[in-house]
């Protein structure tokens, strides 16, 4: 479980220190969403789901449930923060307090994945999700950026939001470990994932790198059928 801490750490330090990050891979973003998205959703389909479909044969029947659980609940917070109406002079003050509290979800699930994946037989875990997880939150860094500068945000702000990855680790931590909930966890974990990756790394319309995704793609199928 340290390993995960370690790797939080790592994630709470990119976001801190995103001012001086944004320089160096603004230019790659799309690049950087496209490989990401590609090398996570070829972990959850090929290793995640099949961990699942060992947890409903040893008796945990409404693993798949929780697929679409995580999946809605993700849903419905990402349109109650995004999706907002009123004056626009009020809308926009309101709009940049929520997606802080949008980011500070997002990390904060980064630090669960961690946790949960942690849990899995993958000899190459590390590499796998960390690297994904990673490559987001460069890409994520690039738009708190922004808000942070219009907004005007102090330091101890971005302090506190920084060390939601932190507590994701840590509040799964508690859970992980008993048998009985492992498995909805995993389920839980899987549908934030898909959707997290569908809706936040793929790059959407014309935008991205087709052959950033295959390669991402094709690198994580080789790192699980070879761990």
């Amino acid at each position: 479980m340290e390993i995960a801490y370690v790797f939080a750490v790592v994630l709470s330090l990119i976001h801190f220190f995103g001012e001086k990050i944004v320089e160096k891979i603004q230019k790659h973003n799309e690049e950087i969403k496209s490989f990401a998205s590609g090398l996570l959703l070829s972990f959850v389909f090929l290793e995640l789901l099949g961990k699942m479909t060992q947890g409903i044969s040893e008796g945990y029947t409404s693993v798949y449930f929780f697929v679409l659980l995580g999946f809605s609940i993700f849903h419905i917070l990402n349109k109650y923060i995004y999706v907002h109406s009123g004056e626009k002079k009020e809308r926009i003050k309101e709009l940049g307090e929520l997606h802080f509290v949008g980011f500070s979800i997002d990390m904060f699930f980064m630090g669960v994945v961690l946790s949960v994946f942690l849990t899995t037989n993958s000899q190459i875990f590390p590499l796998i999700i960390a690297l994904p997880l990673i490559l987001h939150m460069c890409s994520l860094t690039l738009s708190t950026t922004l808000l942070y500068k219009k907004f005007r945000v102090k330091k101890r702000y971005i302090v506190l939001i920084s060390l939601f990855p932190i507590l994701g680790v840590l509040a799964s931590s508690l859970f992980i470990e008993i048998l009985e909930v492992f498995y909805y966890i995993l389920g839980f974990v899987a549908g934030l994932i898909i959707y997290f990756a569908t809706r936040h790394i793929i790059p959407k319309d014309n935008k991205g790198k087709i052959e950033w995704y295959v390669f991402g793609v094709v690198l994580g199928t080789l790192m699980v059928f070879f761990s």
